[in-house]
């Protein structure tokens, strides 16, 4: 069986999220998402308020049983070595996201030379779309339109309170 990790911080999961993982999940049979702790980032959401809206959003797409979503504190080769897994998944916008997350990968090599970085590149409707883009619509009231799954946004509601 082939295992893969997709990790995020995901400050909130976002369309183009669950777009990555719905493709992923067409190329490996089980997919865990993985919320990765990252301290130099501050955070809308709590670990808990994102990992429900992950596990909302996961539970929409048609291969929601085939995917995990976990916490994790750890470094993300760890994680894939806890559950067998030899590939890290990773959603690339941009080409600032494509030079980010190739220092992720080689860094990552260097410490687990046997984990593999694969890259799906985002569907062009979420080009656009980020974590920090939805964000900003939320400090300012502004419509998200379709840049979140329709589960999230009872989460989004309740942070406008």
């Amino acid at each position: 069986m082939k295992k893969a990790v997709f990790s995020g911080t995901f400050d909130p999961v976002t369309s183009g999220h669950t777009d990555i993982i719905q493709r992923a999940a067409e190329v490996f049979d089980e997919i865990h998402v993985v919320i990765a702790r990252n301290p130099d980032k501050e955070f809308m959401f709590t670990e808990d308020e994102r990992l429900r809206m992950l596990e909302s959003a996961v539970s929409e797409l048609e291969c929601a049983k085939r995917v995990k979503c976990a916490v994790w504190e750890r470094p993300v080769f760890e994680y894939c070595n806890k559950i067998g897994s030899r590939i890290i998944v990773k959603g690339i916008r941009s080409a600032a996201d494509f030079d980010y997350e190739k220092t992720l990968a080689r860094q990552t090599e260097s410490l687990c030379p046997d984990i593999e970085t694969v890259c799906f590149f985002s569907n062009s409707k979420y080009d656009y779309v980020s974590s920090s883009y939805v964000r900003g619509c939320i400090e300012y009231g502004v419509p998200l339109g379709d840049a979140v799954p329709v589960s999230v946004r009872p989460f989004i509601d309740l942070k406008k309170r």
